[in-house]
């Protein structure tokens, strides 16, 4: 099973030009660890070696015995003491040692501690490696959870939108499957603002990760749940399914739990602060409101959509009631007392908050899950959906009959996560069963004649993450309506080569057969074939 469940975009000039590095052990730092503990060796057999010539002059005094024999190889010893130099031996090997020259030293393999000191590597090095990781102001990061036969991983990439180019930057990988992942930029231990995202799982754990540091092994810190029940919980203790940082609360985290509950996380603190227990079922998605700093908007299993004033965490403000389980709320942008709820039967719900007894209008954008949801932060009215169905479908919705304008395949399977760029106005990225693809609405006249958004040409490579092995044909721009017809047709095409298509066609060209009246002349034989047959038979007979 491969799948990209989940990202987000960072924008512009966020993220440190040049980011940290994991500092390895110096070599140095190496030899001396090695030093102490083959000093600490060598203290032991010392120990062990006296103890034994203590044990044996014991054994000699209890005995009482001497004789001409024993001296004889006491003489001996001495002499070979003397000719091999045994008294200095220890000498020399803590000499060899310090000059480097010690057959297990590792002094001896290397001039210097680290690559770093050596004049003739050191600046080849590091500004290769520094041009390499050096991410420019005009650079957007894709921070991809990403979960592949037996391992998950935190990939982030660097998407130029000018110069057009895409590429994995570095990775971490993770220890469970990643179901949400939200941008944040507050950091407890530091005063300026970071580079961090937070990553939920199947487990009630929440884990921040520093997007500024290279190679990391372990997230910067843990948002700890409670498997247990406790009277007053300080985590989650189920699946945490979504996250939604307060950019104007920078302390504050809200996340979405299969425990059926909200949890508002103080990241001062690392716990839980309110908890808001008004759904039945499982919390599939929230988000905090754009304007109001106290609003959260809330979807879940149970076939709501809640609003809630975190002031008073007591019962939701409003709650309006949908077709399917939620799977994804966003506030419009373009007019804040509006938002939108997708859900698992592919409808797309528009709610008005001064007047939730009536939706504003209710849409069937798909045939299955709308998964993901995105309004084009600079053009309005721009709603993109993505879905299983494996399609991403552009709409206008500035009217209260919502109008068709694009739709496409991406080849990418069905389709999981979708996230807007917040710099650009109609650039998206997609994650599927298989890969990730950056989409530029931009790049296909259809949408821009329709928005009236500058059309920057033809978009002739989108781009893709690890291109999949399977062959791909290019997408032509067409006309929603048209490109119903074409998959009507499809449809039609594919059902005529089933087993049972096969048979009714079958069926069809007999009865049709039935119903021919027969040509002139073809069962009489009275027609050409026939007379040249009874030509041909006559000659034979007068042979």
């Amino acid at each position: 099973m491969n799948a990209i469940p989940c990202l987000t975009w960072v924008k512009r000039g966020l993220a440190k030009a040049h980011p940290d590095k994991l500092r390895n052990l110096d070599l140095s730092q190496v030899a001396e660890e090695q030093e102490d503990v083959e000093g600490e060796e060598d203290e032991d057999d010392e120990e062990e070696w006296d103890t034994e010539d203590e044990e044996d002059a014991e054994d000699e005094l209890g005995s009482g015995e001497g004789s001409d024999d024993e001296e004889s190889e006491e003489n001996e010893k001495d002499d070979i003491k003397e000719k091999y130099n045994m008294s200095d031996y220890d000498d020399e090997e803590d000499q060899a040692e310090d000059d480097g020259t010690a057959p297990m030293s590792l002094k001896g393999l290397a001039c210097f501690s680290s690559n770093r000191e050596d004049p003739y590597l050191a600046k080849d090095e590091d500004s290769d490696a520094d041009e390499d990781l050096e991410i420019k102001p005009d650079d957007n990061l894709i921070l991809m959870g990403k979960f592949q036969r037996d391992y998950s991983a935190l990939n982030v990439y660097v998407y130029n939108e000018k110069n057009n180019y895409l590429y994995c930057h570095h990775d971490s990988l993770l220890l469970g499957f990643p179901l949400c992942m939200e941008w944040l930029n507050f950091d407890p231990g530091e005063q300026r603002p970071g580079n961090l995202v937070a990553v939920g799982y199947m487990e009630p754990d929440i884990e921040i990760w520093d997007v500024d540091v290279l190679d990391s092994i372990e997230p910067a810190f843990v948002l700890k749940g409670n498997k247990k029940k406790k009277k007053n919980p300080t985590g989650h203790r189920d699946a945490v399914l979504d996250l939604s940082w307060n950019p104007q609360q920078r302390n504050v985290i809200a996340s979405a739990s299969a425990d059926e509950t909200i949890g508002l996380w103080d990241l001062m603190k690392g716990k839980i602060v309110v908890s808001l227990t008004d759904h039945e079922d499982k919390v599939q998605t929230l988000k905090w409101h754009p304007v109001e700093a106290e609003t959260l908007l809330s979807g879940a299993f149970d076939k709501s959509v809640k609003i809630h004033d975190v002031r008073t965490p007591g019962e939701a403000i409003n709650s309006m009631t949908v077709s399917g389980e939620v799977e994804k709320v966003i506030w419009d942008w373009h007019n804040p007392f509006c938002f939108f709820a997708s859900c698992d039967d592919g409808c797309v719900h528009y709610f008005d908050t001064r007047n939730t007894k009536k939706g504003i209008f209710k849409l069937q954008a798909h045939d299955s899950a709308a998964c993901g949801m995105c309004l084009s932060p600079s053009v309005a009215g721009c709603l993109v959906t993505a879905s299983s169905d494996k399609l991403l479908k552009v709409w206008d919705v500035r009217n209260a009959e919502p109008e068709p304008v694009f739709a496409k395949e991406l080849q990418i399977g069905e389709l999981h996560s979708l996230g807007c760029c917040p710099d650009s106005p109609m650039l998206f990225a997609v994650g599927g069963d298989r890969e990730m693809r950056v989409l530029n609405l931009q790049k296909h006249s259809i949408v821009t004649s329709h928005f009236g958004v500058e059309y920057v040409g033809k978009e002739k490579d989108e781009w893709e993450v690890a291109q999949s092995d399977e062959s791909e044909d290019e997408d032509e721009e067409m006309d929603p309506k048209e490109m119903m017809k074409g998959w009507q047709a499809e449809g039609k095409r594919e059902a005529d080569q089933s087993p049972v298509g096969k048979a009714k066609k079958k069926k069809r060209k007999k009865e049709e057969g039935e119903n021919v009246e027969p040509v002139e002349g073809a069962a009489s034989g009275n027609g050409e074939a026939g007379k040249k047959k009874r030509k041909r038979k006559k000659k034979k007979k007068d042979k």
